[in-house]
């Protein structure tokens, strides 16, 4: 039970840092016209802490806003400050953001081809399970003696409905195929 909870707790605070980055790259993007963190301290992605520190104290200490910010002196810092401390922290958490489309741009244009991945695994489950049964059927179809198919319409004096449960007794076939012949015989073709 521990660890179920140790579990969710994880997936919740994953979240919620990939969801701070993404607010600090919503916020860069609206205030100024710099596309990555890096650009704010004027590095590469692979330049080491230090260097970084280095920036960030050089950027922090400036008395007015640099002219390539247009933003004022309280929202710089604060600015300046969050790109900081993401690029101290969670770093690699941000490179993942940066690399993957579905994370850097929350919209939900991004989730459309999520819903349809899902949709086609259920439609494979589905099939899957159908194929299984229906060679669980099969196996024991032709397990049966000549007798025993023989005797089967003899027990039954009345003409059934024919629907998707078959007897133990008929020839299998996947229910997916059955669907199919009832939709064929309903719209007509």
């Amino acid at each position: 039970m521990f660890v179920l909870f140790f579990f969710i707790y994880c997936v919740f605070a994953l979240s919620k840092e990939y969801q701070t980055i993404q607010e600090v790259i919503k916020r860069l993007h609206r205030d100024t016209d710099f596309k990555t963190l890096y650009e704010v301290f004027d590095i590469y992605s692979f330049t080491p802490v230090d260097d970084i520190q280095k920036k960030f104290v050089k950027l922090i200490t400036a008395k007015e806003t640099p002219p390539r910010f247009h933003l004022p002196l309280k929202d710089y810092k604060n600015l300046v400050t969050a790109c900081y401390d993401i690029l101290k922290k969670n770093k690699d958490a941000y490179e993942e953001i940066l690399n993957s489309p579905w994370l850097m741009f929350d919209n939900s244009n991004n989730y459309k081809n999520s819903r349809l991945m899902i949709f086609a695994s259920i439609l494979a489950l589905l099939l899957c399970v159908d194929f299984v049964y229906y060679c669980y059927r099969f196996a024991k179809y032709c397990n049966l003696t000549t007798t025993e198919i023989d005797a089967e319409p003899t027990k039954k004096k009345k003409k059934a409905k024919k629907s998707f449960i078959q007897s133990s007794m008929s020839k299998p076939e996947m229910y997916i195929y059955l669907g199919y012949r009832k939709l064929l015989a309903i719209f007509g073709h």
